[in-house]
Formats: structure tokens, C-alpha cells, sequence
């Protein structure tokens, strides 16, 4: 997902290709070397392509049984998954070694051997957790404060000035830096948020009324407009290519 959000499971996110930017609550990161991104459950976080590389990631998720059944007496390796998320820079080999353990566990038929390749790796991560990440820096606070608002309120009207005054700071600061570390203008991943946000209700059965109101957009023509400008397509149209 390429928007501000959390998930409700935990998750190891390799990202073995593309000049990559890793947003978390404390940092950014972006870089085109090999890096995991390790989250915990409501641990929000941003991941962006630049879009003119080839992006390659693979992802290893679990839901809260297994750390609790499989991690318990192993602390040192829930700590991976402590804090504001993680990001663990992986050299050429260690990337290599991690992709062969990704395809056993992929491969495995056996649940038991599958845990344990699965611990496997996390230890082999833990290895390398202490060690710098290069090209990682502090993201502003009203950036991060910005992107929870949306996230929060995307429903609401939502404005550079609704937002300059909410997080004290001025509207051309939060302009500038927030093109600058998202990649984008504020208003069109606010638009895009939505857009995405629209099409899970679509695909739930909401109306393109109902939707429109849930995403905060004016109304069910303003919602198609937005569709056709951002995906060349009215939203029943990209439903139906999506289900093929």
C-alpha cells in the first residue's frame, strides 16, 4: 500500500529491489539497497516506489497466535517487532540467504517444519538488528501529524489550511515538506487516499452514494470524477477489470 496505514497482524516486508522510501512514526528511510520492514499490529507506516525502478518485495505475515505460541520463549526475538517498526539493511548474501528461506517456507508442506524455518529467519534477522541503517533520518512531526489526520478524518473535509492550523505550522512549510517526503502534493494523496479507501467500500457493496460520503467526497459525481481522472475508468468499470 502506498498510503499511511496499519494492519492488524504482524509482518516482515522484504524489499529486495526500486529506490524505495520506509516511512515510520520516528524515521524515514529510502534508499535501493535490500531492507526488511518489521511491524507490529497498529504500528502505522508508509512504503513508496519512486515508480521509475523495478520494484520486487515479498511479504511474511502472522497474526498474533503465533508470536504468542511460537515467540513466547523467545523474547529476544518478539523485541523485532517492538517500538515504532523496524528497518534492517541486508548486504547482497544476507539478502540471498533470506530469499532461499522465503521460498522453503513457501514451499514447506509440513506446518511444523514451516514454524521452524520461520524461526529460523527471525533469528537471522536479529542478527543484523542492531546494526545502521545508512540513509535513514527524522520525518518532521507535523508530516506524521498530517498523514494521521488523514487517515483519521479522510471522511471530513480536510484542507492545507484545516491542517496548518491544527498542527502549527505554516501552510507553505507543510506544502513544501510534505511534497518533498511523500513524493506527492498534499491534495493528491489526499485524493488518492480516498480513491483507495472507495474502492474497499465499492467492492463491499456500498452504493456510489454511500461511498462518496464515507470518503469525503461531495458527492457520487465528484467520487466518479476523481475515479476517471486518477484511473481512466468510472469506478464500475475499474471493479469489473479488477475482478478478472
Amino acid at each position: 500500500m502506498f498510503d499511511f496505514h496499519e494492519h492488524d497482524y504482524y509482518e516482515l516486508n522484504f524489499i529486495f529491489s526500486g529506490k524505495v522510501k520506509i516511512i515510520l512514526k520516528d524515521k524515514i528511510n529510502e534508499s535501493e539497497a535490500v531492507r526488511v520492514l518489521i511491524t507490529a499490529p497498529k504500528t502505522s507506516h508508509f512504503v513508496s516506489c519512486d515508480g521509475k525502478s523495478l520494484y520486487l518485495r515479498q511479504y511474511l505475515l502472522f497474526d498474533k497466535d503465533f508470536i504468542r505460541e511460537q515467540l513466547s520463549k523467545n523474547p529476544e526475538l518478539i523485541e523485532l517487532f517492538s517500538g515504532n517498526g523496524k528497518i534492517i539493511a541486508l548486504n547482497p548474501r544476507q539478502a540471498d540467504t533470506a530469499k532461499d528461506l522465503l521460498l522453503k517456507i513457501n514451499d514447506e508442506s509440513s506446518i511444523f517444519r514451516k514454524r521452524l524455518l520461520t524461526l529460523y529467519l527471525l533469528s537471522y534477522l536479529k542478527d543484523f538488528d542492531k546494526e545502521p541503517c545508512s540513509n535513514t533520518y527524522k520525518v518532521p512531526p507535523y508530516i506524521l501529524g498530517a498523514l494521521k489526520f488523514v487517515e483519521q478524518n479522510y471522511s471530513q473535509k480536510i484542507t492545507a489550511d484545516i491542517l496548518t492550523k491544527r498542527l502549527f505550522v505554516g501552510r507553505t512549510t507543510l506544502l513544501t515538506a510534505f511534497k518533498e517526503h511523500m513524493g506527492k502534493a498534499l491534495h493528491d494523496y489526499l485524493t488518492d487516499f480516498r480513491l483507495k479507501k472507495a474502492i474497499s467500500f465499492l467492492e463491499e457493496g456500498l452504493s456510489l452514494q454511500e461511498t462518496a460520503e464515507k470518503c469525503g467526497f461531495l458527492d457520487s459525481s465528484s467520487l466518479i470524477h476523481s475515479f476517471k481522472k486518477r484511473y481512466n475508468l468510472p469506478p464500475v468499470q475499474y471493479l469489473k477489470n479488477s475482478r478478472r
